[in-house]
């Protein structure tokens, strides 16, 4: 259950952003945005377009990484049993910055809301990513919230 719900996060996601065309030429940020409109969208095809295939993706730990493939496929199966999910838009930060080393971040924080068909139980977990790009694809990122909540809502709905 851990690890469906990490996976939940794998672009960590927004809402509300319009997107067009492909993503050769939008700014890293838009990027971000954009692969999170596809995760509440449901558009995993899209999601996936935003990695390098061999992404390595990190949630709540600095070992084990996933793959986007792995990542995606968790998602997909951890929003099953909600009836909606998305970030609070008032609470959303992106931004963007070039470390010593010459690589490209951006750093989300936001609050993200789910709410469970079984039970009706609503939740809200901070959350904060970071996100590091080469050749305008995800190649890395590091996902962190407290999941306890969420775990147990996971736990409790599947119980129903």
């Amino acid at each position: 259950m851990l690890r469906l719900f990490t996976t939940l996060f794998v672009l960590v996601s927004l809402s509300g952003c319009a997107t067009t065309g492909g993503n050769a030429d939008m700014p890293i940020e838009d990027k971000v945005m954009a692969a999170m409109e596809a995760y509440h969208d449901g558009k995993w095809k899209r999601l996936m377009s935003f990695y390098d295939k061999d992404a390595e993706i990190y949630y709540n730990s600095d070992k084990n990484p996933l793959s986007p493939k792995e990542a995606i496929a968790g998602s997909e199966t951890s929003v099953e049993p909600l009836m909606r999910y998305h970030f609070d838009r008032d609470s959303m930060i992106v931004e963007s910055f070039v470390d010593d080393a010459g690589s490209a971040w951006v750093v989300f924080y936001g609050v993200w809301e789910g709410q469970f068909q079984a039970t009706k139980r609503t939740i809200r977990v901070p959350t904060h990513v970071r996100y590091r790009f080469e050749g305008g694809k995800i190649v890395e990122e590091h996902g962190y919230w407290p999941d306890h909540v969420a775990r147990l809502a996971y736990e409790e709905a599947a119980g129903q």
